[in-house]
């Protein structure tokens, strides 16, 4: 571990005197099917743009009726109902779907931290990844697609093949450079909706209805160049949601972690009106590997005020399906190992810690956060 530590020390140390370039170069890749290269620390990785519904949809449900969560399904996503992408179908009136968002913190043979995200959607997909000194971002021409027997397949080179059935994904840079990743899912994910409907689907924001669900998942890969495989390993996320109403990123409040750790697994979704502060989503999954998974609602989520924070510091109490009170979490990042590599958004926490009762959680955190409201947001009614 302390080696690497050490490496991702280093490694972040580069990106933080780097990061002032993000915004100079973070709208400079949006042209369809490039690819860049550069060192590490000046990658411009992109945010997704702004999105409006596709048709009008009236929304007013969204506020009124809509769950504050669906942590207590316990089911898998199976194929093809969950995984194959809704736009196929045409359901509902989506103004976004990822399919998926598939990001990771990796480790290569040496210890080096090798991280890496793939945002792949039927309007705009993209990627960006470190690995070794080296950092390659860029975009899918999404106009070129073929979808066969659970595989879709989008770009030609750049290109991007998604195995739904495998959760195996192939990303192209030429014939002869590729990313091949595979994911596993620790246990149930977090569920927001199986459906398109948003009186089902959970409040991303007041008028934008969330739906689809959040997976850890542990990874697999190799980053093959001219015949030189680099492999790595770790945690990361598979994430397969769709949205009803504007996407408008900035403008939505909304703190989102993905937890990882040799024995456990969780996922934590709070949301906030950005006129009223008022919480619209808490909702939160905690599992233990080969063993239960738990519903995880109750939770205080407290930071270092920065937007995005570099700590984060979580603490709730686990409940069974039944609803009855389990265990409780706390678990803290260390900000000198947590940094964003596409700003304002996303933040890279290579070390999380804390304990799940007597069990100690040692292992790394992804988050992604945008603050409107600066509070600490307790759980009402909760004896933490």
């Amino acid at each position: 571990m302390n080696i690497r530590l050490k490496t991702a020390v280093v490694l972040a140390m580069n990106v933080a005197l780097l990061s002032v370039l993000v915004y100079a170069v973070m709208w400079g890749f949006t042209m369809q099917g490039q690819v860049k290269v550069m060192t590490a620390g000046r990658l411009g990785f992109y945010w997704d743009a702004t999105c409006t519904p596709l048709v009008d949809v009236n929304l007013n449900v969204i506020q009124s009726t809509h769950p504050k969560t669906h942590s207590e399904i316990m089911d898998m996503p199976r194929f093809p109902d969950d995984e194959e992408p809704k736009s196929f179908k045409s359901e509902g009136q989506l103004s976004a779907e990822w399919i998926p968002w598939l990001g990771g913190i990796t480790y290569t043979s040496d210890g080096s931290p090798m991280i890496f995200f793939i945002s792949a959607q039927l309007r705009k997909t993209s990627f960006g990844f470190t690995v070794k000194d080296k950092a390659y971002s860029g975009s899918i021409d999404v106009s070129v697609r073929k979808y066969s027997n659970g595989v879709l397949t989008l770009g030609y080179m750049p290109k991007l093949a998604i195995n739904y059935i495998t959760h195996n994904v192939l990303l192209y840079l030429r014939s002869t450079i590729y990313l091949n990743i595979t994911a596993n899912y620790r246990g149930p994910p977090l569920w927001y909706s199986k459906t398109t409907d948003p009186a089902d689907m959970v409040a991303l924001g007041p008028n934008t209805a969330l739906g689809g669900w959040d997976g850890p998942v542990t990874i697999t890969g190799t980053f093959m160049q001219s015949g030189h495989p680099t492999t790595f390993s770790g945690y990361g996320v598979w994430e397969r949601t769709w949205l009803v109403g504007p996407w408008i990123p900035t403008d939505l409040d909304r703190r989102w972690a993905i937890i990882n750790d040799p024995k456990l697994y969780g996922v934590v979704l709070l949301t906030l009106s950005k006129d009223t502060g008022e919480v619209l989503t808490r909702t939160g999954r905690i599992g233990i590997v080969n063993g239960d998974a738990f519903r995880f609602d109750d939770f205080i989520w407290s930071d270092d005020g920065g937007n995005p924070p570099k700590y984060i510091h979580i603490r709730g109490r686990t409940k069974d399906v039944a609803g009855n009170f389990r265990d409780t979490l706390g678990l803290s990042t260390n900000p000198s190992m947590s940094f964003s590599v596409f700003d304002p958004i996303w933040t890279w926490h290579l070390q999380a810690t804390g304990t799940l009762n007597e069990q100690i959680f040692d292992g790394v955190l992804l988050s992604e956060v945008h603050k409107i409201w600066q509070d600490s947001i307790g759980a009402p009614g909760s004896e933490l």
